[in-house]
């Protein structure tokens, strides 16, 4: 198991998601210092050099003024959600912790002398400075020891027996209800999705009664479904992976009861309804499951929002405001 990989993908993964986002930019790196903090916990300061550090070291950004305002914002999210869990980490690990961050610092700064740098010319060429660099070196270091404590044969497994549901094979006997985007019409999606908003509501009415809104959404798919099996009442039968139907669709059916209808869903296609009839599950043995990679993700990600988490009540005060996330 990679664990240095694993904890750079939960780092990262956050601002990597909205890369693809096409919004404005910050000017943070224009008007303030790497030593100029951003954001604070309890005041305890989150600096503008660790934002360019993880952007640049992590994300492999070149120039900092190209990065867009969202994937800022979520960097800036996760900075704040790292040092939470580095508090967390801090508190149960004591004065052990810090000596191995001590001794593992101290060997950095060796590797780099042996580059022929020194710490000044390495933050420079990151745009950060030596508390930030500090700080993102110590979270490096202490969530790699804590995820080689936890991540275990014998933890993986316990859980997986947990949450064995979502790694094991399913397939769902459902209908389908489709609504058709025409991307060459500009008016396409907001009418599609006024039909769609409406169909909801239909069946909202008789959600409470199982064979009432089997009914509905059969009259509903031949009436309104632009879908291959309308005239069928929706009935595809039994879907198990994306292909059968379209990725995020089939995301929306592993997330809905039995007898109940998924929210909408618009895919590249226009806007889909689906009403689960039947879900069966063959499990698989822990032992039996070829790729282990999901569940390690999953598993490190439980062990990070549970580290956050023992902070949940702390007072984060923003002071750019430019790099607040909505809701926060």
């Amino acid at each position: 198991m990679n664990l240095s990989r694993l904890a750079t993908s939960l780092v990262t993964v956050t601002a990597v998601l909205v890369l693809v986002l096409p919004t404005s930019r910050s000017v943070a790196q224009e008007s303030l210092r790497p030593s100029d903090p951003i954001a604070a916990i309890d005041g305890d300061p989150i600096l503008l050099g660790e934002l360019n550090y993880l952007l640049a070291s992590k994300l492999k950004v070149k120039d900092l003024s190209d990065v867009n305002l969202d994937v800022q914002r979520a960097s800036s999210a996760l900075l704040v959600r790292q040092h939470m869990a580095l508090q967390t980490l801090r508190q149960q690990g004591g004065t052990d912790l810090q000596t191995l961050l001590d001794r593992d610092w101290e060997e950095f700064l060796v590797a780099l002398r042996r580059k022929g740098l020194n710490l000044d010319e390495y933050c420079k060429q990151f745009q950060s400075d030596e508390r930030s660099v500090r700080q993102s070196h110590d979270w490096d270091s202490a969530w790699r020891r804590y995820l080689k404590s936890m991540m275990t044969d014998a933890n993986l497994k316990r859980y997986y027996e947990l949450h064995h549901e979502n790694y094991s094979s399913a397939r769902w006997n459902v209908s389908h209800l489709f609504i058709a985007v025409d991307k060459q019409s500009r008016d396409s999606q907001a009418i599609a999705e006024q039909r769609i908003q409406d169909i909801t509501s239909q069946l909202q009415e008789t959600s409470d009664a199982a064979e009432a809104l089997k009914t509905k959404f059969a009259e509903l798919a031949v009436r309104e479904s632009e879908g291959a099996t309308a005239d069928k009442g929706g009935g595809i039968g039994w879907v198990s992976q994306p292909g059968d139907l379209p990725t995020a669709v089939m995301k929306a059916i592993r997330e809905t009861e039995t007898g109940s209808v998924t929210p909408p869903v618009l895919s590249p296609l226009g806007y889909h309804l689906v009403l689960v009839h039947e879900k069966k599950v063959e499990r698989v043995a822990y032992e039996d499951v070829s790729d282990l990679t999901p569940l390690r993700r999953d598993a490190a990600t439980a062990l990070f929002d549970a580290l956050v988490a023992r902070h949940g009540k702390a007072k984060v005060v923003w002071y750019v405001k430019q790099l607040q996330p909505p809701g926060n």
